[in-house]
Formats: structure tokens, sequence, C-alpha cells
């Protein structure tokens, strides 16, 4: 399994300092692990304040970057869209200790990690790192302080699984149209984009606005691409994940294109017939055991999405370009820099595009059809599926849980850019530059 891209379950220790980790950060909480305590940071919050969490990463992790980009990216919205980044130091240890106010919350923050038990994620790295004699040091880590949002979309729908699902749906329906508003920030600008490539349901969060209201909303972004002048980390796409890594066909944040690509790339497909490499994809028996009982739209409807697709013969032309993207990067493997041609960036930028589109809702309803209903939701998931796509129904329709808007959207969504009469770049740059909250509504 692919560790980069796994669910980073939010791992939460009862009575405890440690609120979370992932594969990159450890993240601690009331108090916050502090900063060494020799210098003066700027915008650094108190450890004890609540509402901020202090995680640990290496000296490499550039998450801070992105976060940055984000804010400068969302404007305004950026208060309440995305956990903003308050400020970094050098983490406290035992030669560089914290400033005297802050010793309680250092002693603390020692002992939760002490007591972490969670294995091959990275608080029990730093645990290792203290057990072998070894500081967590300015040369090797360093602190981001980071807003504190209040709950991920996965625990508030574990929380409300029980609540009448209506309710909890058609909240989500109202929060989603802001929600595409701010996504689409990341990839509209033609100067700077930021490219967060994996979004599952504890990746994104949810705030309750005064009047009850719901705002969604994005966090952890240790994976993303950044693309602007100084920048073009767009080849480490190809080079760090579809070359490195098999994708789990189980990961519903990643983009129909995007599974295709790898699927390519780790099957040696690049010179196979464009519908050969899609059915076989299609059959492939992990697949094939997948769809049984998924959550994932895309899975659920793929037999239909592809029966549409297979016949569409941009859909065919972009198979053929995913596998150009293939053969380049299997010819420059060994090289240290990936040299893609101008077609082939734009091709690489729409795939990153559908991580900030199609995927986050797909996450989102897939997380949904989890809450208890009368009849499970796939049926009418796939009959939605069938009405779009203009197929003939031939089952009694299945009960109205209110998640047709998502469904619509996705549907639309997937297909949009194949159906059109125009060259395949054009189709794209139409789809890219699209208002996608403006889509939903229309799904409504």
């Amino acid at each position: 399994m692919n560790p980069l891209l796994s669910l980073e379950a939010f791992k939460m220790q009862t009575g405890g300092r440690i609120v979370g980790e992932g594969i990159d950060g450890c993240v601690f909480a009331e108090p916050a692990w502090p900063c060494e305590g020799s210098k003066d940071y700027q915008h650094i919050p108190l450890s004890r304040d609540g509402r901020y969490v202090s995680k640990i990463v290496p000296m490499s992790d550039t998450e801070d970057e992105y976060l940055r980009a984000a804010e400068h990216l969302l404007g305004p919205l950026a208060s309440t869209f995305i956990a903003k980044l308050e400020g970094s130091c050098a983490p406290a240890n035992s030669k560089n200790p914290p400033k005297l106010a802050d010793k309680g919350a250092f002693m603390a923050s020692r002992s939760s990690l002490a007591a972490w038990t969670e294995k091959d994620q990275a608080c029990e790295s730093l645990k290792q790192t203290l057990k072998e004699g070894k500081t967590i040091s300015e040369g090797t880590h360093k602190i981001y302080f980071i807003q504190r949002y209040p709950i991920t979309v996965g625990e508030w729908l574990t929380l409300h699984k029980n609540d009448p699902y209506k309710l909890i749906i058609r909240q989500i329906v109202h929060a989603t149209p802001v929600f595409l508003t701010g996504l689409q920030k990341f990839y509209q600008n033609l100067n700077e984009q930021v490219f967060h490539i994996d979004l599952h349901v504890g990746n994104l969060f949810i705030r309750t606005q005064a009047d009850k209201s719901l705002q969604l909303g994005v966090s952890d972004f240790g994976h993303c691409l950044l693309n602007n002048q100084v920048s073009n980390e767009l080849p480490k796409y190809l080079t760090e994940y579809i070359q490195r890594y098999e994708f789990y066909s189980g990961y519903s944040q990643v983009p129909l294109e995007a599974r295709l690509l790898n699927y390519c790339y780790q099957k040696k497909l690049d010179g196979a017939d464009p519908r050969t490499l899609v059915t076989t994809w299609q059959n492939d028996r992990e697949i094939s055991m997948k769809i049984v009982g998924s959550k994932d739209t895309l899975l659920v409807n793929l037999y239909w999405y592809l029966k549409t697709l297979l016949e569409k013969p941009l859909f065919l032309e972009m198979v053929t370009e995913l596998q150009s993207l293939c053969k380049t990067l299997r010819a420059h493997a060994d090289k240290p820099v990936l040299i893609l041609s101008k077609k082939q960036s734009f091709i690489l930028q729409f795939i990153l595009s559908r991580y900030l589109s199609f995927s986050p809702i797909n996450a989102l309803v897939e997380g949904m059809m989890g809450l208890k209903a009368e009849k499970p939701f796939q049926k009418e998931v796939e009959q939605i599926a069938i009405q779009v796509l203009g197929y003939q129904q031939r089952l009694t329709l299945a009960p109205d849980t209110g998640i047709k808007p998502f469904i619509r959207f996705l549907s639309r969504l997937l297909c949009v850019p194949y159906i059109q009469k125009v060259p395949l770049e054009q189709a794209l740059k139409t789809v890219m530059e699209a208002d996608m909250s403006h889509l939903f509504l229309e799904s409504v």
C-alpha cells in the first residue's frame, strides 16, 4: 500500500497531548510542543493556547510553503477555509530548553510522546529518536504552529451517523457551492497554483457557523504540488507518485485520469491500444473485488461511466496522452530532471485539477454513504448516474435520500471534458476554467 496516499487517520489519544499524526508530522495541542527559548520568534502563540496545534516535521518538509501559497490564493476566504500557518520555529529540546513559561508544556509533550503506542507514523519516529538519546533539534526538525479546526468531515459524519440522514446530507449540500469556490481558487490563478492531492474525509474539516449552517474546509497540506514563476513541482507528481507507487484502488480521492495513468505505468501498458488499457484496468481483479460494496461513486458507476466514455473519441485521445506521459517518464527514469512538452504539462495540470474538483466531492459522497439510511445508497447512486448519462432505467426507483445533487455533479464533471466537439486541449481548458459551484447548483 502506498504510505504517501494512505488515509492519515486522525488518531485521538484520550487525555493526552498528541491529537493526531500522519506519515509526515506529529501534532501536539493543549499544550503544544514549544519552541526553543533562546530566540524571540514572531507570530508564535503560547503553547497553552488551545486555538493552535504544533506539528513537528522534518527540516525538509515544505508544507509551510504550500500553506502560504494557499493563503495568498484564497485571500479573505483563507481565514476559515484552511487551517492557517501562524509561524514556525526550532523545537525545544534538553540542550536548547524552552522559555521558563513553557517548561511545563515541554515536559507534558515529552511524556505524551513517550507514552505513544501507534506504529509506523511520524510520532513513533520521534519517540524512537528520543529513545536513542538523540534530540529533536533545529538541524533535524522544525515546528509549525497551525490553526486548530473543530472536526474533520470523517469524524463529524461518524458523530452524526445515527441522526436523520436526509438532514445531514441537506446540510452538506448547502455548504458545497462555497466549498467548490474555494477549491477552484487553488488552480484557476494563471500565475500560481497549489494542487492538494490527498483530499479524503480526514483532510477535510467542518465548522459550524453561528446560524448552525456548515462550512467545509481543507487541512494537511503535506502532499501538495506548487506551480508558479519560481517553482514548477508538477513533474514531481510523475516521479514521486506515479513512478514509485501502485495506487490502491480504494482511494476515492484519486480521480479517474490519475488511476488510469498510474495503472498504465505500473503495468507497462504504454504501447497498448487505448481502449484495451481502459478495459484491462476495468477488469483487473483488484478493481472487480473492490467494486463489491464500494462507496466510491466512481467504482459504483464504473460500468456506466466507461460505457459512455469509451464511445467518445476525446476520451480515447486523452488515454493516448496518458500513455505518452508514461513513455516520457519511463524514458527519463534515471535522469535527475523530467522534461515534459508544453502539451504534456497541460495534460498533467488538468489531471491535478481533478484532485480539487472531482475528488473532494467523491470523498464527501463516500463518507455520506456510511450514514444509516433505510436502504444502502448504492442503488440510488447507480440509478442517478444512469439517468444523467441518458440510459434507460429498468428497475424500480430507489428511495430519494437527497444525495442526487452530488451524483449528478460527479457524473457530469467526469464526462463533460470528453463529450465536446472541440480539440482535446480546448475541451480540458474549458473545464478547468469553469465555475464548479455553478455546475453544482445546476445539479441541485
